[in-house]
């Protein structure tokens, strides 16, 4: 699975989100490895899961400390997992924490490549430009579920979720049409989460 070819090319399906100054990361990171949706954290990508060992709590937290523009780059990951989706098809994925005081920026990001998406869903839709496929917004919405948990544990302040999200900030994808079909907005509202989905589509969940 972490060491199949080509596992961890192409883009990635993910969420990065940002947490004030007041939040500590440590409830964040309770609620996102004790989800169901999550296997993990595995140390190494370079290895099997099966083979190594879950980190112990104390290494979840594994700040990077790096230029937050580059957080594209999954070198930047400390950490993985294995993803478990709604029809039972297992992914693997990278978790990001940047817990830097000097900036300061608090985030944790994790993403799915589309390297490995490929074993367990049709691609085919991206071959035309513009395409997304049939799963796409299913997948965001189970990836939502698992940020929704994390945000009722340590509320964040803002967040995107969708196809390369880091490349682009919150406040670009919200006045890009192109980037709103592929990219959703999450964000805390007057205490309450507000969940603005990919293609044009407009909710709010609190």
């Amino acid at each position: 699975m972490f060491t199949e070819p080509d596992t961890w090319t192409g883009g990635v399906v993910e969420a990065w989100v940002s947490f004030p100054d007041d939040v500590v990361l440590p409830p964040a990171l309770d609620a996102l490895w004790g989800h169901a949706m999550l296997d993990g954290p595995y140390s190494s990508r370079d290895m099997e899961p099966v083979f190594q060992r879950r980190l112990p709590r104390e290494r979840w937290r594994e700040p990077v400390y790096d230029n937050p523009f580059n957080r594209s780059d999954d070198s930047l990951s400390r950490t993985y997992a294995v993803v478990r989706l709604a029809d039972g098809s297992r992914v693997p994925a990278s978790v990001a924490v940047t817990d830097d005081l000097t900036e300061p920026i608090r985030e944790i990001g994790i993403r799915l490549p589309l390297g490995a998406l490929e074993r367990v869903r049709d691609m085919s839709a991206f071959e035309t430009e513009g395409g997304l496929p049939d799963w796409f917004d299913g997948l965001v919405e189970e990836i939502y579920g698992l940020i929704r948990s994390v945000w009722n544990a340590a509320p964040f302040e803002k967040g995107l979720i969708g196809l390369d999200a880091s490349m682009y900030s919150v406040e670009e994808v919200l006045t890009d049409p192109y980037w709103q079909e592929v990219v959703g907005v999450v964000s805390t509202v007057d205490g309450r989460l507000e969940w603005h989905p990919p293609r044009g589509r407009a909710s709010d969940d609190g």
